[in-house]
């Protein structure tokens, strides 16, 4: 195992070791080491991510580390943490009538599309996530389990990401990306 010293980028934003960055649903991370390993007599070059652990975990257990592949990173949800602007325009996403992705598609059709919208618009993307899932949720009586399997950590990460933005508590976030998602409730006309 061979540390290198280049600093790739991902949309031309140039990552360093000791970053911190959210990586697809598993949350904030930092990005301990770049290292290259021969694989299949293939030289490869990955991130080495560290999950960071929130303030308010209890938990002792150190996870184990993250071998993300470079040229993969940007599509498996490798992002730079959620600016004050981005954080912003993700609220107002929440706060606006739009569902951004058809309702009418199929679930395993609908799953597809919303994976990449994170993977390629990051905190954006996750904010129309988010609330495309709730419109399904008010239009579906019952919540289909896959449905809220894949909620929960949207939600998690969305309300982690912009309780660190605007400083302040989860409760408190949790409650304003509440308020802001009672838009999607309000009837069509």
């Amino acid at each position: 195992m061979e540390t290198i010293a280049i600093t790739p980028s991902i949309n031309g934003k140039k990552f360093k070791i000791g970053d911190q960055l959210i990586y697809s649903f598993h949350g904030r991370c930092e990005l301990k080491s770049i290292e290259s390993r021969e694989i299949s007599g293939q030289k490869l070059d990955f991130y080495r991510l560290e999950m960071m652990r929130s303030n308010l975990s209890r938990s002792n257990r150190q996870e184990p580390a993250i071998w993300l592949p470079i040229a993969q990173a940007e599509k498996r949800g490798l992002r730079p943490l959620m600016s004050k602007e981005e954080a912003n325009e993700a609220m107002e996403i929440l706060n606006n009538r739009e569902y951004y992705f058809s309702i009418k598609d199929p679930w395993p059709e609908a799953l597809k599309k919303l994976e990449a919208s994170i993977a390629l618009e990051g905190g954006i993307g996750l904010a129309k996530v988010l609330s495309y899932i709730e419109v399904i949720k008010l239009k579906q009586v019952v919540l289909r389990q896959e449905v809220a399997r894949f909620y929960e950590p949207v939600h998690k990460i969305m309300v982690r990401e912009l309780a660190e933005v605007f400083e302040q508590g989860i409760a408190e976030t949790e409650e304003l990306i509440k308020k802001a998602l009672r838009h999607k409730s309000l009837p069509d006309s």
